[in-house]
């Protein structure tokens, strides 16, 4: 709608013009070719019916032409207000109408105020639509066309005119892209002049080229990202398939044999196609007529030496010096220094006796008398060496103000104050300003930047020790490592801005921000942000975020996050999130997340979340806590918690105030007075040992009746009510109540419940026994007496009973002889009859 409205007001600002502009050389013309001539009327004063249309002309052309054509009427022109306004153009004071509608206002004030154009406070003027960003930074950039510099972020003096013209530059600077795409991938690139429907469009990074034509460096078909510099393209499709850089293409078409092709690199010209010259060709006649070099004014050459330039090798003593010189007053005073190589307006100028120097650029090795086997490439580089040797310098000023040996340095002004031995420096300013250290080693941007006097350092990375004047020893690997400390010594650090501020010496850091800002010594720190933040000594972390902010001395933590907020000294915490936020000492923590959050000194937590209570800092010293969770959640001090459970009756509880112990269970268990108590069964596989010396007891006695005594004891069985904190089932044992009776030696009372000791029983059983066996000692003895007599009766009994057998032997004899009688006494009488 503003554009709209802006082209209405131009157009209507010409007819103004026009309408109320002094007549000069006019004509008034009817449609029938008549002309009516008013040349040399100044003031028309009276009324001209004119049919059809009235044209006003110069005589060549029409300016202002009014037609009755339409069933609306004319239109008329008139000085004042009139009457009937419709379809009329006037000029009432200072604006200009048409009917009731003022034509002189309303409209834009400026550029910016159009939806497709905005002109900055950078000077960045936008035409079209998506052209230029949304914002930008540095300005006098101009872009007319669709999406033109859509991309631009910090890129400064670009001209792109065509839709998608210079539609991807980002920074990249002087660059004139005219026609649609021209120059459209272009990201980085400077320098560039690109006039013509899709020149160079593919072309991202390169810078210095001149192309124009229709396609012409295009980078071939399709999407051929490619980055060439110093080419030059003219004609349609010239160069179309070339992605190389500093060639020359003159042609209209895209072949790769064009009429004109060039090498600016080799300067080498090719034209592929006749070259006709219709006049002369003329050059110096000094080079042309010239057949060797000495007989050029500002060349000369002896039996192996070549010097090119004026003023070159004026000193030489034409002995075999094998030297090369090309440039102004290169080897000016050169006598009989051999074998050197000098490149570059004053190259090696003051060089007298240096031997094998090679010299490559504007005033190297400018004040070099007698030093030798050095190399020097880059405006100014080692510039000062006079004596120095064994030297190598690549960069502008690298080395600037060297007399030392043996130093390397590469990149623009690297160590370009040193006067030391022994040193390399690899990028920009590295060792820029070191004068007297020696021994050390940087790479990369402002590398150990402000050493002056520090030896055997090692910088590695953008700003690595870069603000170090005077330490010694120290090893920085990484973005910005050991970027900030002034006299630190024996560190080393590697990792992305590790030991970045450091005042303190033997620190080692190894991971992104390991021991950032450390302002104490001999800590490690292996991880990233390990040991962050910390003002303490002889602290060790592994791993990353452990130590993050800790304040204190001798300390060790070993995973993700352990001790990560902590002030205290000689705490250890191992394991992810270990002792994460603690505040004391002599604390350990073992296994993730233990020993979370307190305040506290000289407690034990082992165990994944051992003595863990979450977000919110609670007081606790003096426990020990071993197992999964064990102690989770609890708030006292000087306990003891082993389990594997956040249960809050343990396996082992213990109380270090009273010396108490309970197995499964905690200080409601039992009765408080035992130093030791056992939810449950005990046992072992050897016997339980109790303290039963003589020289500790007295009032000792025998306990009497102890046979009587266990005849009153009860023995019974029995099931507990509570079979939760007891053994279920049917028990064995005494009566506690009962007993007490008896052996009250044995019962305790003191408590809410009465309990007793078992094993004194023993002793009570013995003397029961013992009593016992003296009862049946007395009945063995007379047992005994009793098996004697009848022993002795035994043995009287065989003894009648042998006589018994002895005395039936008689009796049989005695009966054998009376029967042998008898026979014989009949005998005798029956023989007798």
């Amino acid at each position: 709608m503003k554009t709209n409205k802006f082209f209405f007001i131009l157009v209507s600002f010409c007819i103004f013009t026009f309408a109320f502009s002094p007549l000069q050389a006019q004509e008034v013309a009817k449609n029938n070719g008549k002309t009516l001539q008013t040349s040399n009327i100044e003031k028309p004063n009276e009324t001209q019916i004119v049919e059809g249309d009235v044209i006003f002309s110069d005589g060549t052309n029409q300016l202002i032409r009014i037609t009755d054509e339409g069933t609306s009427g004319a239109i008329q022109f008139t000085n004042g207000e009139p009457d009937n306004k419709t379809n009329k153009l006037y000029r009432k004071g200072d604006s200009l109408y048409f009917g009731n509608t003022n034509l002189s206002g309303g409209g834009v004030t400026e550029i910016d105020d159009l939806s497709d154009a905005k002109f900055d406070a950078y000077n960045n003027l936008f035409l079209g639509k998506d052209a230029g960003p949304v914002n930008t930074n540095f300005g006098l950039n101009v872009g007319v066309g669709l999406s033109s510099l859509n991309h631009l972020t910090t890129g400064e003096r670009n001209t792109a005119l065509g839709s998608y013209s210079l539609d991807e530059n980002t920074t990249g600077n002087f660059n004139v892209g005219i026609g649609y795409q021209a120059s459209n991938q272009n990201t980085t690139g400077n320098n560039n002049i690109t006039i013509g429907y899709s020149t160079n469009a593919f072309n991202i990074g390169g810078s210095n080229n001149t192309i124009i034509g229709h396609e012409a460096g295009q980078g071939g078909t399709g999407v051929t990202i490619h980055s060439k510099n110093g080419s030059v393209f003219l004609g349609y499709r010239s160069g179309f398939f070339e992605t190389s850089s500093n060639k020359l293409y003159i042609e209209n078409s895209d072949t790769n044999k064009p009429l004109i092709w060039g090498d600016f690199s080799t300067d080498s010209l090719q034209i592929n196609g006749n070259l006709h010259v219709t006049g002369n060709i003329t050059s110096d006649n000094s080079v042309l007529g010239a057949t060797n070099l000495n007989e050029l004014s500002d060349a000369k050459t002896d039996a192996t030496s070549v010097f090119l330039g004026e003023g070159t090798g004026n000193l030489d003593d034409g002995s075999n010096n094998q030297n090369t010189a090309i440039g102004i007053e290169a080897m000016n005073v050169n006598s009989s220094g051999g074998y050197n190589t000098a490149l570059g307006y004053n190259s090696l100028n003051r060089n007298q006796t240096g031997n094998n120097n090679i010299s490559l650029g504007v005033e190297t090795m400018y004040n070099n008398i007698n030093g030798h086997d050095n190399i020097a490439i880059g405006i100014a580089s080692l510039f000062a060496n006079v004596a120095g040797h064994s030297n190598v310098s690549i960069g502008s000023s690298s080395l600037y103000s060297n007399s030392g040996n043996r130093n390397t340095a590469v990149g623009f002004e690297a160590a370009g104050n040193n006067i030391a031995n022994g040193s390399t420096a690899l990028g920009y300013s590295a060792m820029h300003y070191n004068t007297d250290g020696e021994g050390n080693t940087a790479i990369g941007y402002n590398a150990l930047l402000t050493n002056t006097q520090g030896d055997y350092n090692t910088a590695l990375g953008y700003e690595a020790l870069t603000s170090l004047p005077l330490g010694n020893f120290n090893t920085a690997i990484g973005y910005k490592t050991l970027n900030s400390g002034s006299f630190v010594a024996n560190n080393t650090a590697v990792g992305y801005n590790a030991l970045n501020q450091s005042n303190g010496e033997q620190n080692t850091a190894v991971g992104s921000k390991a021991l950032e800002t450390n302002g104490g010594g001999h800590n490690s720190a292996f991880g990233s942000s390990s040991l962050l933040s910390t003002t303490g000594s002889y602290n060790s972390a592994f791993g990353s975020g452990t130590f993050v902010a800790i304040d204190g001395d001798s300390n060790s933590a070993l995973g993700y996050d352990a001790g990560k907020v902590l002030s205290g000294n000689q705490n250890i915490a191992i394991g992810s999130g270990s002792m994460e936020h603690a505040i004391g000492d002599f604390n350990i923590g073992i296994g993730n997340t233990s020993g979370n959050w307190f305040t506290g000194s000289k407690n034990i937590y082992i165990g994944h979340e051992a003595g863990y209570h979450g977000i919110g800092t609670f007081n606790q010293s003096g426990c020990v806590f071993i197992g999964y969770q064990a102690g989770k959640n609890e708030l006292t001090n000087n306990k003891l918690f082993i389990e594997n459970s956040n249960s809050d009756s343990p396996l082992i509880w213990g109380n270090f105030n009273t010396d108490r112990v309970v197995i499964n269970g905690n200080g409601t268990n039992g009765n408080p007075n035992y130093n030791f108590f056992v939810n449950g069964d005990a046992g072992g596989n050897t016997a339980w040992n109790n303290l039963s010396d003589e020289r500790l007891k007295k009032n000792i006695s025998t306990i009497p009746n102890a046979l009587e005594k266990v005849k009153s004891l009860r023995g019974v069985n029995y099931e507990w009510k509570n079979s939760e904190n007891h053994d279920k089932g049917l028990q064995m044992g005494f009566i506690a109540q009962e007993a007490n009776k008896v052996i009250p030696e044995v019962v305790d009372d003191s408590g809410e419940y009465y309990s007793m000791q078992y094993a004194p029983i023993t002793a009570l059983l013995v003397e029961a026994l013992k009593e016992q066996q003296k009862m049946i000692d007395e009945i063995k003895k007379n047992n005994d007496l009793l098996s004697k007599l009848n022993s002795e009766l035994r043995n009287q009994n065989a003894e009648v009973n042998n006589n018994n057998i002895k005395l039936s032997k008689d009796i049989e004899q005695i009966t054998n002889i009376l029967n042998q009688v008898i026979d014989k006494k009949n005998e005798i009488k029956f023989t007798s009859n």
